[in-house]
């Protein structure tokens, strides 16, 4: 029976991190050939071994690489021209690439982290789906494309930003925070004015996913969004380490009231669906996958 992304190929940014590393595995077990696209050298290769001796997929089979940083316009363009020349063409691009800032609300942004926070989680975005859509556009009458864009629970919340990952460093933290006394309503109450850097670059991949799905819907290339709740995953390692101290409170507070950890495999999977010919009908949605964080 063929697979969901048979033949197809996708190019993963990012996908050299932990959610990346899953989606690139889900589309390796549903037939594609993969770009792992990643700023991180040494992470590439490890992911590249890795993929090589645990599931036996190669470079020199349906797996390539690419060391680039896709947060400028060389960098995107580059990884693009690296999956056409690699492949023969590009079918799907999941923009999986991000960091954290560091929980300060807006009136102690430091603007060097904020531009940087853009640059990966916004602009990026904005420039692979610019050199990828070109692409689409460039087969004329067999015009077709899909994009997933992986954007947050912070991108529709006021400050949801600092949920993913940040478990593991919260519970070795000292704070003298009671995570027993902890409630919804005061959770959420202290919530809504922390990371706004991270928080404005979501809700802008939001705004980016509808325009992009809007604008070439009659082309058949579609653009859809998750909205991850908390991982365990790398993204803990982006988290500066001078982060705004009442952020962090606050983050630690909703550690202890939230639903767990979404398993990456599952969003993984859940990315696969809405990038595959499966999910045709689907263009312009922003979809959960949190682990019911947003019904909470």
């Amino acid at each position: 029976m063929p697979r969901a992304l048979e033949d197809k190929v996708v190019l993963v940014t990012g996908g050299a991190g932990g959610l990346g590393r899953a989606i690139v595995k889900a589309c390796s077990d549903n037939k594609a050939k993969v770009v792992i696209c990643d700023v991180n050298e040494e992470r590439v290769k490890e992911t590249e071994n890795d993929f090589e001796k645990l599931w036996h997929v190669g470079p020199l089979d349906k797996l390539s690489t690419a060391v680039t940083d896709v947060s400028n316009e060389t960098g995107a363009a580059a990884a693009v021209e690296h999956c056409i020349r690699r492949f023969g063409r590009l079918d799907i691009l999941i923009n999986c690439a991000g960091i954290m800032d560091g929980f300060d609300p807006v009136d102690s942004v430091d603007v060097d982290l904020w531009n940087r926070v853009l640059a990966v989680n916004l602009t990026g975005p904005a420039l692979m789906s610019k050199h990828a859509v070109k692409h689409f556009l460039s087969r004329g009458d067999k015009c077709a494309g899909s994009i997933v864009n992986v954007a947050a629970a912070a991108a529709v919340r006021g400050a949801a930003a600092g949920m993913s990952s940040i478990g593991p460093l919260l519970a070795t933290a000292t704070l003298g925070f009671d995570h027993a006394a902890a409630t919804p309503e005061t959770a959420a109450h202290m919530l809504l004015t922390k990371g706004a850097a991270y928080t404005a670059a979501k809700h802008g991949l939001v705004g980016l996913t509808k325009n992009t799905a809007a604008a070439y819907a009659k082309k058949n290339i579609r653009c859809n969004a998750v909205l991850p709740g908390n991982m365990d995953t790398n993204l803990l390692t982006t988290v500066p380490t001078d982060f705004n101290e009442e952020g962090r409170q606050v983050a630690q507070t909703l550690q202890a009231v939230l639903p767990g950890y979404v398993d990456v495999d599952k969003l993984a999977k859940t990315i696969v669906h809405l990038a595959s010919d499966n999910a045709e009908g689907i263009n312009g949605a922003v979809v959960a996958a949190d682990n019911g964080w947003s019904a909470f």
